[in-house]
């Protein structure tokens, strides 16, 4: 039994050595596929494509598709929609007769500080309701 007590003192010790002084854990997490956070996954995926495929408007499902998940092989759409709002990206609706009222996600414009994409409408303006017009 004292061997045993004196085992774990020593497996402790060395821990706490490796604690001190700042090495990673002997022993990695096998349930993370990937150490990159999706923010800098998404940088890296807009410097990779040429300006006219960057600076269109894109649908999670595409953007899911070209991410790799912390623990799963694809990242959740919410937490990716979390990491583009970080960026600055904005999720409109593309009514637009090819778009059917599709979400689709907005690049940021870095060169002018505004959205990209200025075809696309980005903004709805209210009508306030006029019960004389239900007739």
């Amino acid at each position: 039994m004292k061997h045993y007590i004196a085992q774990l003192q020593a497996v402790a010790e060395q821990a706490q050595r490796q604690r001190d002084v700042g090495l990673p854990s002997p022993h990695k997490d096998r349930r993370i596929q990937s150490d990159t956070p999706l923010t800098e996954q998404i940088e890296a995926l807009m410097r990779s494509l040429p300006p006219a495929q960057r600076d269109r408007a894109w649908s999670m499902e595409e953007l899911v598709l070209r991410l790799q998940g912390r623990y799963n092989e694809r990242p959740s759409a919410g937490d990716v929609g979390l990491a583009l709002r970080r960026l600055g990206w904005t999720r409109i609706r593309e009514w637009s007769e090819g778009g059917g009222g599709r979400r689709v996600w907005l690049a940021p414009d870095t060169s002018s500080g505004k959205e990209s994409n200025v075809g696309i409408i980005t903004e709805i303006h209210r009508v306030p309701w006029n019960p004389n017009l239900m007739t």
